[in-house]
């Protein structure tokens, strides 16, 4: 596995996790023990965990990042 591939990876990891309001200090954990595997492993991660987005339901389920986004539709400006 490429070094570009597995940043691409972690930062995909890194934008779910922060939209599903997951806390900085998990996310970072989270991410280095996922870096740190891919290293000692030298597999792709999403071999090993899934995509980002299926990896971050362990930690977050989907449906906070719905509320997030219903949230800001709600509270848009209204248009006449």
């Amino acid at each position: 596995m490429t070094e570009a591939a597995l940043e691409k990876y972690s930062a995909e990891l890194t934008e779910i996790l922060e939209l599903r309001g997951v806390p900085e200090e998990e996310i970072t954990q989270i991410v280095r023990e996922v870096e740190s595997h891919a290293a000692e492993s030298s597999e792709d991660p999403a071999f090993e965990f899934g995509t980002p987005s299926e990896y971050a339901d362990n930690f977050a389920p989907r449906f906070r990042m719905i509320r997030w986004w219903a949230l800001i539709v709600s509270s848009s400006p209204r248009r006449s």
